[in-house]
C-alpha cells in the first residue's frame, strides 16, 4: 500500500524544488557579499572596523555551510522520492527502532513542515545528541 497518493508525491517535489531554489539564490548573494567585503580596499580603516568586517564575513560563510548542508538533505529526498524511499527514517529502515508511533516511517506532519527530513523526530535527537557529544 502506498503512503502518499501521486498528486501528494508531486506537491512534495515541487515543495522541495522551491526550496532548493530559493537556497540557491540566497548562496549566490551570501558568496557575493563575502567576495565583496574580501575584495573591499582596507587601507585606513580603523581596527574595528576590521573586525566588524571579518565577524560579517565569519557570519556569512557559517550560513553558506548551513544552506550547503540544507541543499544536500534536499538533493537526497528528491532522490528518495525517484527511488521510493521518500517518507522513510534512513535509521530506521533497515532494522525499525519502534521508538515512535510511525516507525520506520518519518511522521507525515513532520515531512509536511520539513520534507527533506531524513529521520523521525526520535532518531533526529539521538542524532544531534550523538553530534553535539562528538563536536565538544
Amino acid at each position: 500500500m502506498k503512503r502518499f497518493k501521486e498528486s501528494e508525491l508531486v506537491d512534495f517535489r515541487e515543495k522541495l524544488l522551491q526550496k532548493r531554489s530559493e537556497i540557491l539564490g540566497d548562496v549566490e548573494k551570501l558568496e557575493e557579499e563575502a567576495l565583496k567585503e574580501s575584495e573591499q580596499d582596507n587601507t585606513g580603516d580603523a581596527v574595528g572596523d576590521h573586525a566588524t568586517d571579518n565577524f560579517e564575513q565569519g557570519l556569512s560563510l557559517g550560513l553558506l555551510e548551513s544552506e550547503a548542508e540544507t541543499l544536500r538533505k534536499i538533493d537526497s529526498a528528491l532522490k528518495r522520492l525517484d527511488n521510493g524511499s521518500f517518507g522513510v527514517c534512513v535509521d530506521c529502515a533497515a532494522v525499525p527502532l519502534n521508538e515512535c508511533p510511525t516507525c520506520p516511517l518519518i511522521a507525515e506532519g513532520r515531512l509536511r513542515h520539513i520534507p527533506w527530513a531524513e529521520r523521525c523526530v526520535q532518531r533526529q535527537e539521538v542524532f544531534e545528541r550523538e553530534f553535539e557529544r562528538e563536536s565538544e
